[in-house]
């Protein structure tokens, strides 16, 4: 630098200064800068820290997603279970109904099936279908034992029958 006749000799001092403190901090920075480009333990450290950093918060992001996820998979299934149920107290209600529509109509056909054997069959035979009502009523037990030893000895000859 040449001497500027129109500053001052203490001015430009301070300048030159100042020059100097601002070069020092640049040459100061880019040595720092350097330093960190060539320390490549630290570098990768750095880069490990970071990379923990993104997985932890991938992590909690996909754990909050399946979380969500599975709270609406349990409200969809506490819904589906909800209209299951309502549509099976529907068929049961259905499903009493008819079948009390059914027996009303199998009662009123057993009852004009009871009338019309009354009126046609012979007396004789009425009485001896009354006397073997009677007989039932008064001893179902062995009536019923009689009953199943008729079905077993009927299931025994057929099997016979078929060899």
């Amino acid at each position: 630098m040449s001497p500027d006749p129109d500053i001052d000799p203490k001015t430009e001092r301070e300048l030159v200064a100042a020059d100097r403190d601002r070069a020092r901090e640049e040459l100061g920075q880019a040595v720092e800068e350097l330093t960190h480009k060539l320390d490549v333990p630290a570098r990768a450290s750095e880069k490990v820290t970071e990379a923990k950093e993104n997985t932890r918060a991938a992590a909690a992001g996909a754990k909050d997603k399946v979380a969500d996820s599975a709270q609406h998979a349990g409200e969809r299934v506490a819904e589906t279970a909800a209209v299951a149920k309502e549509r099976a107290a529907e068929s049961a209600t259905a499903a009493k109904e008819r079948a009390a529509d059914t027996a009303a109509v199998a009662k009123e056909k057993a009852a004009e099936a009871a009338t019309v054997a009354k009126e046609k069959a012979p007396e004789p035979v009425a009485r001896g279908g009354r006397q073997a009502a009677d007989f039932v009523r008064a001893n179902p037990v062995p009536v019923a034992i009689g009953v199943v030893s008729g079905v077993v000895l009927w299931q025994v000859l057929r099997k016979r029958g078929r060899r």
